[in-house]
């Protein structure tokens, strides 16, 4: 479990220093990880169809909430990856 915190850790950092087009709560418990947009915004959303066009597999689950559970086994590259993706998508 040791790989979990760590990479929830560098999944939190990123996030929270990611320019997203509106303000973002940035939540992580492990890696289940959550970004929620205001109420009433669309805007996860617009970024989850923009991030699945760019083969990054994310949930708006609402349309202001981002989720994202990467593999329990994932490794920093493959997360650095996939953080630059979201990014080049916000």
């Amino acid at each position: 479990l040791t790989n979990v915190a760590d990479q929830a850790d560098y999944f939190r950092t990123r996030l929270d220093g990611t320019k997203f087009a509106e303000p973002a709560s940035v939540r992580v418990m492990g890696l289940a990880i959550g970004v929620e947009f205001g109420d009433g915004s669309d805007y996860a959303s617009k970024l989850g169809d923009r991030c699945r066009e760019a083969g990054l597999l994310v949930s708006a689950e609402e349309d202001n909430l981002l989720t994202m559970y990467p593999p329990l086994t994932i490794d920093r590259e493959v997360a650095r990856q996939g953080l630059d993706l979201l990014e080049g998508c916000a």
